[in-house]
């Protein structure tokens, strides 16, 4: 076998392995992970006219596992205790000043904040009792169905 009779299939290879490292790297999206969370908080905040609303806000670092990295358009929390399920979707985030989350983008190489959460009824109240609680974070991306 010489040279020649393997060049066609060496050429096919070359071009398999960079057709799948075009997708890789600049076709593929990936999707958007979370760490788990170094701490989580529950508490309430009290707002100007003396209602009491609750809060989850805790630190983790959100990652892309596509390249090109992705831009979360919103973000919640659905919290489930026993029987009792609420969504908390009024997502802010940021280390000091916190900022109404709103199209975060996020690379491969990761965001690591904090994510605070508060129910958007405030009118009713999330009372967290003793006990073990679910949280599920939820990702809505841009260009994508949730």
């Amino acid at each position: 076998m010489t040279f020649a009779d393997i060049s066609p299939i060496v050429s096919a290879l070359g071009l398999a392995l960079s057709f799948f490292t075009l997708w890789f790297t600049i076709l593929r999206r990936g999707t958007v992970r979370s760490t788990h969370p170094s701490f989580i908080a529950f508490r309430y905040d009290f707002l100007d006219n003396k209602v009491v609303q609750a809060k989850i806000f805790f630190r983790a670092l959100l990652f892309s596992r596509g390249k090109r990295g992705q831009v979360i358009e919103s973000l919640f929390l659905r919290v489930r205790e026993g029987s009792r399920q609420a969504e908390f979707s009024f997502w802010g985030y940021g280390d000091k000043d916190l900022i109404r989350g709103s199209g975060l983008f996020v690379p491969d190489t990761g965001v690591a904040t904090y994510h605070h959460f508060n129910p958007v009824d405030a009118e009713t109240f999330f009372h967290f009792s003793q006990g073990s609680h679910s949280l599920e974070l939820m990702a809505k991306l841009l260009g994508r169905e949730l």
